[in-house]
């Protein structure tokens, strides 16, 4: 039987939800203390790691102005079962164990991007133009699977009228 350890939204002034120290103690039995390992990741260098290791990101110390760490979350999951979009996208089988050739179709993509394959974007439409990326305010319906115990301007930007907010949402 698996553990369960509570998480918090949000941490410093970002929309990441968070588990305190004192929740892994006493929840899933980590000794914070004895079990910490840290493990910086050069430049080009990935982690890989399954979703039951309590885990986290320290902030980025880089030193150059201006650099962006990225990071990119993949999730393996039963297509059949709620994947976490909240009906904002639809997910994109990429495997099906009766067909190991199966491989996604224009379609699937379409269909996660929300794209109307009967009135498609032209060719030279830059889809990016109609985002305004200088809003960073980012807020969803996965926010309420979480206890509000730092509010942020993320989680206050909830409202009953604003349930998503995501950049082109």
């Amino acid at each position: 039987m698996g553990k369960i350890g509570i998480h918090n939204c949000c941490s410093d002034d970002s929309w990441y939800v968070m588990m305190d120290s004192e929740e892994m103690k006493d929840n899933l039995g980590v000794n914070v203390d004895k079990d910490l390992k840290l493990f910086p990741v050069k430049f080009g260098s990935m982690l890989l790691f399954n979703n039951c290791i309590p885990h986290r990101s320290l902030n980025n110390l880089t030193p150059s102005p201006g650099v962006i760490r990225w990071s990119l979350d993949l999730r393996w999951q039963d297509p059949a079962r709620d994947y976490g979009f909240h009906g904002i996208s639809s997910g994109i089988v990429f495997r099906k164990s009766e067909d190991p050739d199966w491989r996604p179709q224009e379609e699937d993509w379409n269909e996660f991007l929300k794209i109307d394959p009967e009135n498609p974007p032209d060719e030279n439409t830059d889809i990016m133009s109609s985002i305004d990326t200088s809003d960073t305010i980012i807020v969803g319906p996965w926010m309420e699977r979480w206890h509000v115990t730092h509010p942020t301007r993320h989680s206050d930007a909830r409202t009953e009228d604003v349930t998503i907010k995501y950049h082109s949402y």
